[in-house]
């Protein structure tokens, strides 16, 4: 039987993969089977903060189903469990769009003022930009939207400038 994300677009078998994860919970802070899967990929330590990971896991996996490699392996590894770090990655390679080219499968990260940095990874799901908002697929979070929560959920966010947006498949090879 064929793999049906194998005939996706591969920002979308990688938007997929995430999905699957959608009401995954930690086992204790920032634990678990999945979770620590997760920070391995991600080259992070059991307990860390897990939403970098989490994009980085699923875009390994679905990228691996489309045979080809994920642009985010070319990030430092020390630096994958990050969020920064794909921020600036994204930023030096001219990854960065606005929300009017936002697009299923495309990532987002969010600004957090109280760490002067962006803090939180997701995976866009939808847009409604007629509305100004987007759902989300992401990791390490909480029905609030917060970034250090307990699980994967999809949440709905209004786009502002405390985020920014990235089309990683221009780094596709």
């Amino acid at each position: 039987m064929s793999n049906l994300r194998q005939n996706l677009p591969v920002e979308l078998a990688v938007l997929s993969v995430a999905r699957d994860f959608i009401g995954l919970q930690e086992i204790g802070n920032n634990r678990g089977p999945a979770v620590e899967f997760f920070q391995k990929l991600g080259g992070s330590e059991p307990g860390a903060p897990w939403c970098a990971s989490f994009v980085n896991a699923c875009a390994e996996i679905g990228c691996a189903l489309k045979n080809v490699y994920s642009p985010f392996e070319k990030i430092r590894p020390d630096l994958q469990d990050y969020v920064q770090a794909y921020v600036d990655y994204g930023r030096d390679n001219d990854w960065e769009i606005t929300f009017a080219f936002a697009f299923p499968g495309c990532i987002g990260a969010l600004w957090k003022p109280s760490l002067d940095r962006f803090a939180h990874l997701f995976f866009v799901d939808e847009v409604y930009r007629v509305h100004g908002k987007f759902r989300t697929v992401e990791g390490n979070t909480n029905a609030e939207g917060g970034r250090e929560g307990i699980e994967v959920a999809s949440l709905t966010r209004s786009a502002s400038d405390r985020i920014v947006f990235f089309d990683w498949t221009k780094g596709l090879e």
